[in-house]
């Protein structure tokens, strides 16, 4: 008896999942501004700009997503796709009926109600802190600390690799003397620390600050600042102790630490070295806004940065 055996060579089947948004990609990149020739100035000039980053493919659409493993989220736990956290939100809202549909006006007028407060005040208990301030997002947050905190005469010296709304809050800081040294670097760290304090007499005499911005985590690059070394050196340079840092913990805060996920400065006992740190609640905790405490630095981000809360 003879048998005969059949092998198929179809592969399998396979979803393109890029197929849209590459679709949509090309599409963003079409140059426009010819075609408004005789029209008016201000659209046309705006057109010409855009095709600029479309001559380089750099017209980037905003689309919905069409994929099934996403490598961009920041809901880096997955919390936000759980039923259980939205059943416990849909409780949350039974629970406070009387919950205010817009702010009304800004945090400074009336814009502030009973449930902010109680939520800063259970933020602050929580991290362990005096006080909390909770804005809507973490890049307002960080943007609101570097523009107010710094005072005329101080320092900021910061990893090169800070986040761009750590930059944007620099940018527009009453200190001007404002000094990078090499990402996560000790040795460059020091020699930046040393320096000036060889040319900032007014910090040298502990009448001004050096303000120090690092990142628990690096997003980019995964990898963490050794905080306790910087610290250490700080405190050597300058024993008047007006080194003071402040710590983004956007990629740490509820990934690791105790209790839950009380973030990097916690986990490695330095809570009384750093004069702030900076949370947001959108990444592993899957909701929305940025905190920022502890007082009196959350008086002065209100008192000065008083646009921040204008609605």
């Amino acid at each position: 008896m003879m048998a005969t055996m059949t092998v198929s060579m179809t592969e399998p089947k396979t979803t393109d999942h890029g197929a849209q948004w590459r679709r949509e990609w090309a599409d963003a990149q079409k140059i426009k501004g010819p075609g408004l020739k005789g029209g008016s100035a201000f659209y046309r000039n705006i057109e010409e700009e855009l095709d600029l980053a479309r001559q380089t493919g750099g017209g980037l659409p905003l689309h919905l997503p069409s994929h099934t493993i996403d490598f961009s989220t920041c809901d880096v736990l997955g919390l936000g796709r759980t039923g259980a956290l939205r059943e416990e939100f849909l409780k949350e809202l039974e629970a406070n009926p009387g919950f205010h549909i817009t702010a009304g006006g800004s945090r400074l007028c009336d814009g502030t109600n009973r449930y902010h407060d109680n939520l800063e005040r259970e933020i602050a208990e929580l991290v362990g802190v005096e006080s909390a301030l909770v804005v809507h997002s973490g890049w307002t947050a960080n943007q609101a600390i570097w523009s107010t905190v710094p005072r005329s005469g101080d320092v900021l010296v910061y990893d090169e690799l800070m986040h761009a709304t750590a930059l944007a809050g620099m940018k527009v800081s009453l200190a001007l003397e404002q000094k990078p040294f090499r990402h996560n670097d000790v040795e460059h760290f020091i020699e930046i620390m040393e320096d000036v304090k060889e040319t900032s007499p007014l910090v040298k005499a502990g009448k001004r600050c050096v303000i120090i911005g690092v990142e628990s985590y690096y997003s980019m690059d995964g990898d963490i600042c050794p905080l306790r070394e910087l610290i250490e050196a700080a405190k050597e340079i300058f024993p008047h102790g007006n080194a003071q840092f402040i710590v983004d913990e956007a990629h740490s805060f509820g990934c690791m630490g105790p209790s839950g996920g009380l973030g990097f400065v916690k986990e490695q006992g330095l809570e009384d070295e750093v004069a702030i740190r900076m949370i947001t609640l959108g990444k592993a905790l899957a909701a929305s806004g940025g905190k920022s405490p502890e007082t009196p630095c959350a008086s002065k981000l209100t008192d000065s940065n008083r646009s921040l809360y204008t609605v």
